[in-house]
């Protein structure tokens, strides 16, 4: 316990900076309609990201959330078809985690309370472990595009 207490700063640092660069990606594919990341907006240049990044916290944060176009779903393929990030109902631990509220977790809810919260059909929310950021990418962009490949 005493030694891995004493790593969390390298281990977050590395995961932000992942983070930060698959909501880059993600927010330039075709087929995500917005990415939501804190730090997002200075990522791409702009003078400041959301409220709270760069006052508040060091970073943007290990967990990001996007919206696919296609919607309820799209989402549910997306689930299905990642290798190397995990589906889960939590979010929060060394590994790459995906989740899709609407398809999981809020399921309960109806329609109008889903989007009062602002769960979504199509959103889903990432978890960033210390993986390769490469090697997130690369699983985030298969299962994307098996979307496409699944409608031909």
């Amino acid at each position: 316990l005493h030694r891995g207490l004493q790593t969390p700063p390298v281990r977050v640092r590395a995961m932000q900076a992942t983070a930060e660069e698959i909501a880059c990606r993600l927010e330039a594919h075709p087929l995500v309609s917005s990415v939501s990341y804190p730090s997002l907006a200075k990522a791409k240049g702009a003078s400041a990201g959301l409220i709270g990044a760069g006052k508040q916290m060091e970073g943007g944060g290990t967990v990001l959330a996007f919206e696919l176009k296609e919607g309820y779903e799209a989402a549910c393929a997306v689930m299905s078809s990642v290798k190397l990030v995990v589906p889960a109902v939590s979010l929060g631990t060394t590994d790459t985690l995906i989740q899709h509220p609407a398809g999981v977790t809020h399921t309960s809810l109806g329609d109008d309370a889903k989007k009062e919260g602002g769960i979504s059909p199509g959103l889903m929310r990432l978890s960033i472990g210390l993986e390769q950021v490469d090697d997130i990418w690369d699983d985030l962009k298969q299962a994307i595009e098996s979307l496409t490949t699944a409608k031909a």
